[in-house]
């Protein structure tokens, strides 16, 4: 069954807000690596939504990386923050994931969960703002 791309955008949109709340949760209970994880996903799944928007598909993460620079950031749509932000998020993730030894801070996870929630946040209103639609939890 092939599902219509405003679907999948919403699909997204929920897997990602599940994930901010994997890793809030995750933190609270002193999982700091595994917040780490969750945060990053979360935020790889928002820009899921985003390139699908755009009928774009990747296969890898650091095409998922190229593909927002070049159809959010350079457009202007999203800030080089945001890139350096999902950058960054994807650097700590795979720390916390295959690093032996790597144990996260409580600040760090903090930090990431803001990150998350920001791009979350915006990338749900410039997805309602451009499908004309309202996410709902």
């Amino acid at each position: 069954m092939k599902h219509k791309p405003t679907e999948i955008i919403k699909n997204y949109i929920i897997k990602a807000s599940m994930l901010l709340e994997e890793s809030e949760l995750l933190a609270k209970s002193g999982f700091y690596n595994g917040s780490l994880n969750r945060s990053y996903y979360s935020i790889y799944n928002s820009v899921k939504a985003l390139l699908e928007l755009k009928g774009i598909e990747t296969k890898s993460h650091s095409g998922l990386l190229t593909m927002f620079h070049d159809h959010y950031v350079k457009t202007g749509e999203f800030s080089r923050t945001d890139l350096d932000n999902l950058h960054r998020a994807e650097i700590l993730r795979e720390k916390s994931d295959y690093k032996n030894f790597f144990e996260a801070s409580p600040a760090a996870a903090k930090e990431q969960i803001k990150n998350a929630s920001l791009f979350l946040k915006e990338s749900i209103k410039y997805l309602e703002n451009k499908l004309e639609i309202t996410f709902t939890k």
